[in-house]
């Protein structure tokens, strides 16, 4: 569990935790900043969920800034147990930021790539 200490001052989020899928309001409690893009990812999908390893392409997402968001983000940790946590530099407003992004712990050699890296454009 986190602390107010040890939260970091950004999110980035890349499927159903993005405005307009079921898990956005999750991130009610966070400050929306914009779109941003990561490099060196790829993004994989089981049919119902996306997910991102370490890789040559790009995601889309959306770009959170985190408040007073201490159990919120607590419970995204929960929601996304099967991820890592993980300190990345997303593009956002053409400058590079310091952000968190769920990253994917499993095997993705049966999983479809989604090529684009956007997971709006996927469904």
């Amino acid at each position: 569990m986190l602390t107010k200490s040890q939260l970091k001052d950004r999110i980035f989020v890349y499927g159903t935790l993005r405005k307009g899928f079921g898990l956005n309001p999750y991130m009610n409690a966070f400050k929306y900043l914009g779109v941003g893009i990561l490099k060196d990812f790829d993004m994989y999908s089981n049919g119902s969920f996306p997910m991102i390893v370490k890789g040559s392409g790009e995601v889309v997402g959306e770009v959170y800034e985190i408040e007073n968001g201490v159990n919120e983000i607590n419970l995204l940790d929960r929601i996304e147990s099967a991820y890592t946590r993980t300190k990345v530099k997303v593009k956002l407003n053409n400058a590079l930021t310091d952000a968190e992004t769920y990253v994917y712990n499993g095997d993705v050699t049966n999983l479809k790539k989604i090529e684009s890296g956007n997971w709006i454009l996927n469904i």
